[in-house]
């Protein structure tokens, strides 16, 4: 959650279990727009367990044989996949559990990694 009040986005199971009088789960707080209960105020309820692993920079490469080379008429050949960002497994609430945080301590703002696959030939004459 970037902030407290109703002017930003939030989770589909934040709408269903906010804090009421009726549901009185401590999972999320009452949603108030005019934070009259500083809500939004930096406390142990924003911390959450963010560990993770991720696979960050893979490429998979296949340099041709020095007779296909040759019959080719190059010195090397040599073709690859790459891929940045693959995957991240955690159970970590927000877009990125590295995300850097402001100076409230929340990580608002932060964009998702993207990810990228590239694909290429390396060639010597």
């Amino acid at each position: 959650m970037n902030f407290q009040d109703l002017h930003h986005n939030k989770s589909a199971d934040f709408a269903k279990n906010y804090w009421t009088p009726e549901n009185a789960s401590t999972e999320y707080i009452r949603p108030d727009l005019n934070d009259a209960n500083a809500n939004s105020r930096v406390s142990s309820w924003w911390l959450e367990e963010a560990s993770f692993l991720r696979l960050k920079d893979i490429q998979l490469g296949y340099t041709l044989p020095p007779n296909v080379s040759q019959y080719l008429r190059l010195s090397k050949a040599r073709v690859y996949v790459s891929a940045i960002n693959l995957f991240t497994l955690t159970q970590y609430s927000g877009t990125d559990p590295e995300a850097p945080i402001n100076s409230g301590g929340f990580d608002s703002g932060a964009y998702p990694l993207p990810r990228s696959f590239t694909m290429g030939i390396q060639v010597d004459f």
